[in-house]
């Protein structure tokens, strides 16, 4: 099967998704923060998906607004399997109106919700490049739209959203 690694997947929609694709008959990599709970979470749906589905399963554990975390987990992620599909569903919601948070509060959502999508997608793209150069045109097509439309996608939709705040 499909090795496919799932970023905030001890819990939520994560979770399901995890399932989702185990069902299908792909190897699911769990991520989540380290901590105590979601250590024993991720450990749960390891032992289920095995278990119900017959798939490899294993976890990844790092900080998302950490650059030096997100690239250790990767790492480690294609050093162990050939990654195939990359799933960017860890994210945090802001727990304060935008005229209360504080800049730190900004840049930490900022950090999780779009640096490490970004970064997790650019070594994903370079991973699947590398791996095979020669890839299908539609393939290709779809790499350099991400790795030059990302930046573009991304900013444009923090000033889209930053209007509809004001």
């Amino acid at each position: 099967g499909k090795n496919v690694l799932i970023t905030g997947s001890a819990d939520g929609f994560g979770k399901v998704l995890a399932y989702k694709f185990a069902g299908e008959g792909a190897n699911v990599i769990l991520h989540a923060r380290k901590n105590d709970r979601n250590v024993n979470k991720i450990e749960n749906s390891i032992k289920e998906l095995t278990e119900k589905f017959g798939v490899k399963a294993f976890a990844v554990y790092g900080e998302l607004s950490k650059e030096e975390d997100v690239f250790n987990m990767f790492s480690a992620v294609i050093e162990k399997v050939d990654l195939d599909v990359l799933v960017n569903n860890g994210a945090v919601w802001p727990t304060a109106y935008v005229n209360e948070m504080t800049t730190d509060e900004f840049r930490s959502t900022v950090e999780i919700n779009l640096v490490a999508p970004f970064i997790l997608c650019r070594e994903f793209c370079n991973y699947l490049e590398k791996q095979n150069p020669k890839s299908i045109a539609f393939d290709l097509m779809f790499i350099k739209s991400i790795k030059y439309g990302l930046a573009f996608s991304i900013s444009s939709l923090l000033l889209i959203t930053s209007l509809i705040l004001v």
